[in-house]
């Protein structure tokens, strides 16, 4: 995963949060300064701060105050000083989105499913942590449609006013194909009986429409559930299946084992009714 900037003292100043706070005992504040702040008007920064006139202020109550301030996403930078009444608050902007750019996707509704699942939006604040986040989202969304190989880039491109664009660079990659689908463990039935009960498909020449072929884990979990159902309505009430995703041999796709413990059968005529 490769990171590009728009410079590297922009990034490390937004990827660390930095606040210095000066008070050596507690003190009544009198009057309030805030300084640095651009977008952010000085009263909106006393209204999230929740900062009070006349309140008495010690280190853990400034110490409270800037983990409020730091947590709007406005502010990269944060310095608090308490001296003689005056609570002077320097502060430096985290930049705003201007825009996002998706290369490398094509299809408006996936431009579209990507911007409903990722944090940073247009008009927000660039907070670095939260790309990161969001880059592992964009990964999830695709791989749960069977792009398993997808890689995703992101970079920051500055422009005035403090502002950038945010640029996802995604190569999607091939669609992981289900080269084999097997049923190891103490199964107890055979695996034609079970390929019938789930969704997933052997990818197959005749095949090329369908969807199922590919690996797609929420497709996975709903076999899981299905093979679970299947063996409770044959009595085996303590069933567990475990599946894994292992790489089958290249060109050919990927081997799907579902791992089946099927624990004891329960029938009826093994339990006793007693009424008293």
């Amino acid at each position: 995963m490769i990171f590009r900037s728009m410079k590297k003292a922009l990034l490390q100043s937004l990827f660390f949060f930095i606040f210095v706070i000066t008070i050596s005992y507690a003190e009544i504040v009198k009057e309030v300064k805030v300084v640095g702040n651009v977008r952010v008007s000085s009263e909106t920064i006393v209204m999230f701060g929740d900062i009070k006139i006349n309140d008495d202020y010690n280190a853990q109550k400034l110490n409270e105050l800037s983990r409020q301030l730091y947590d709007t996403d406005f502010f990269s930078y944060l310095e608090i000083n308490l001296t003689d009444g005056l609570l002077e608050i320097s502060v430096k902007e985290n930049p705003i989105i201007q825009s996002l750019v998706f290369n490398g996707i094509k299809a408006k509704k996936h431009k579209e499913a990507i911007k409903e699942v990722i944090e940073l939006k247009e008009k927000t604040s660039y907070v670095e942590n939260k790309l990161i986040r969001d880059i592992q989202k964009i990964k999830t969304a695709f791989r749960n449609l069977g792009f398993y190989f997808i890689e995703v880039e992101a970079y920051a491109k500055e422009n005035v006013n403090n502002s950038i664009d945010l640029i996802y660079e995604i190569n999607r990659g091939k669609r992981a194909k289900i080269g084999k689908i097997v049923f190891i463990g103490d199964k107890k039935f055979k695996d034609g009986k079970l390929r019938g009960i789930i969704t997933s498909e052997e990818s197959k020449a005749w095949k090329f429409l369908s969807t199922k072929k590919y690996l797609n884990q929420e497709r996975i979990k709903l076999d899981t559930r299905l093979l679970e159902n299947f063996y409770k309505s044959k009595g085996y009430y303590q069933v567990e299946v475990l599946t894994t995703n292992i790489l089958y041999e290249e060109g050919e796709g990927f081997l799907l084992t579902y791992n089946i413990d099927s624990g004891k059968r329960f029938r009826f005529e093994d339990v006793s009714l007693k009424i008293s």
